[in-house]
Formats: structure tokens, sequence, C-alpha cells
């Protein structure tokens, strides 16, 4: 498992494709890419903003894989789990 973390950059988003769904919630469609390889920056990922209207297309974020060291998990670190089925109350 990856964990990728990075922010959305709110002012590049084009208010007019901001819409609202039946729920009557605010929505924003976007696309998201990921890559095979980390891009010079070591973004793994970006996401995209597309408007049909005029054909534009912003990128909103980009994403980086997060460091999960220490934390268990495929990355590394350890847990110690030990299970004598003795809830200990």
């Amino acid at each position: 498992m990856a964990i990728l973390n990075g922010y959305i950059n709110l002012s590049k988003i084009d208010k007019e494709l901001i819409q609202t769904n039946a729920k009557g919630e605010k929505i924003l469609w976007l696309d998201l890419y990921t890559y095979d390889s980390p891009d010079q920056y070591g973004n793994m990922a970006c996401l995209r903003t597309y408007n049909s209207r005029t054909r534009g297309k912003a990128y909103i974020a980009n994403f980086r894989k997060k460091d999960i060291q220490g934390h268990g998990g495929a990355q590394g670190g350890t847990a110690s789990h030990q299970d004598d089925n003795d809830l200990g109350f």
C-alpha cells in the first residue's frame, strides 16, 4: 500500500466548474492521473479539472509518496502482535 500526500491549489479551480448534485451538495469533477514512476520532482500522481466549454484544463494538485517508515506496513517498521485469545478483563 502507498500513501500519497499533497495539497489542492484552490486558486486554480474555475468557480464555474463547481456544480450542485441531486442532493444539493457542491461537487467538482476531477481527473486523477497516476504515474508508473516518479516525475523529475518526485510526484507520483496529479489532479486535474477540465472545462469542456472552454477546453481549458487546470492542474490543481501533485502528490508524492508519503514516508511511512516506522509505522509498520510494506515500507518498514515492525509491529509486535501477540494473540493468546486472552481478553484481559
